[in-house]
């Protein structure tokens, strides 16, 4: 089974309501990938549109020659293939986000041509289902109240929001979705690189009598000394996402002892292998890994939880956009269940393509550009002073 030809299509989703980050994101702007063989069969991949589709989607385009006639059983030689011939291997960054899609699209292909769900190329199942969060858009501490008071009532018990900005704002936040939540579920709370080591030590520690499961990202990524020390001097969990972006970062946060948790995906590391074999490498330290979501649409979703139920270290809680879609892009789009999802027993990562709904969001693209992602304004966007006045 050979790879033929590649098809790529933007796409913009909107989101059912911003999602209170500083740049108030307003949907995702993603890359559809469709890998052609000369058997007939279509493999389906998607990729993040960071930091833009237009880029992410010249990568894809311009690894053709690598991918173009190279048998889609050959999953890891295909990986090197694609590193080695942009040289993308020091560019992971972006080029991590666009193999992913390559990469889910081939065990996608390998399950149809095989007959069975790509989890059970991956490792079989270690669990039946996997447990997402409930992500509770910044407004007002009222607001995230009802917020958290439905997705409890819907049997969520974990919920999730940003924090990074106004201390008072911030613990106002706190303080009403714990008392609306009750002292069961559990809350976890994501910075974004906001803080410096010292005031995420002060704040964290000034917020642990609302029990916060764990605190993401304190510190900016490059901080590692920063994150270690606010991981030594506070009694919450600290996890790490942004400063274990890659594998290679992922292994320095685990053998420093970092963090207390890895929060990854495969967007970040470059496919469904590649955080598998993270979450073995934190596995091998005794400590958990969750899924993160970069901002996924029903073909990630898909492929991630394939991988995730493989997974013998998954915590709880992982990471989802599903609660803030207005819409999706597949066939039957995976719906929680209590804040649960299972994998398909369909072949592949077991989703289709909904064609009108595709011609409809690709459309949307061309006509209001892309959704800007908030990890570029609310990683910086605390540094920038507040414009002058004009006159």
């Amino acid at each position: 089974m050979k790879i033929t030809d590649l098809r790529t299509t933007v796409v913009s989703v909107p989101f059912r309501t911003p999602d209170g980050t500083p740049s108030d994101t307003a949907g995702i702007t993603n890359v559809l990938l469709e890998i052609v063989t000369d058997e007939g069969l279509v493999g389906l991949g998607e990729a993040v549109g960071q930091p833009t589709a237009i880029a992410v989607r010249s990568v894809i385009e311009a690894s053709r020659p690598a991918l173009i006639g190279e048998r889609a059983y050959n999953v890891e030689r295909i990986v090197k293939r694609f590193y080695a011939y942009l040289g993308t291997h020091h560019y992971r960054g972006i080029a991590n986000n666009a193999l992913a899609a390559v990469e889910m699209a081939l065990w996608d292909l390998l399950g149809k041509r095989f007959g069975c769900p790509a989890y059970q190329l991956l490792g079989g199942l270690f669990r039946a289902r996997v447990s997402y969060f409930y992500w509770i858009p910044r407004s007002t501490p009222e607001g995230m109240a009802l917020e958290a008071k439905q997705a409890v009532a819907d049997g969520f018990d974990v919920l999730y929001f940003k924090v990074g900005f106004d201390p008072f704002e911030d613990e106002a936040a706190l303080a009403a979705v714990r008392e609306a939540a009750g002292p069961r579920v559990k809350i976890r709370i994501d910075a974004n690189e906001a803080w410096t080591a010292g005031v995420a030590i002060q704040r964290i520690s000034a917020w642990e009598r609302y029990r916060l499961d764990f605190v993401e990202e304190p510190v900016m990524y490059r901080d590692v000394a920063g994150l270690a020390a606010v991981q030594a001097a506070v009694r919450v969990p600290v996890a790490a996402n942004q400063s274990a972006w890659t594998d290679f970062d992922a292994f320095q946060i685990i053998a420093r002892r970092a963090a207390d948790v890895i929060v990854s995906d495969p967007h970040q590391v470059g496919g469904l292998l590649a955080f598998k074999k993270v979450a073995a490498m934190a596995e091998v330290a005794n400590m958990p890994i969750n899924k993160h979501s970069s901002g996924e649409l029903g073909i990630s979703t898909s492929a991630s939880l394939h991988v995730a139920v493989t997974i013998p270290n998954l915590t709880d809680g992982n990471q989802i956009y599903a609660n803030l879609l207005v819409d999706d892009v597949v066939e039957d789009p995976p719906r929680l269940d209590a804040g649960m999802l299972a994998p398909t027993d369909k072949p592949g990562l077991g989703v289709a393509l909904n064609a009108e709904k595709v011609a409809k969001y690709a459309a949307l693209y061309q006509e209001r550009g892309q959704y800007v992602h908030p990890y570029f304004t609310r990683a910086l966007g605390y540094l920038l002073p507040d414009p002058p006045p004009s006159r």
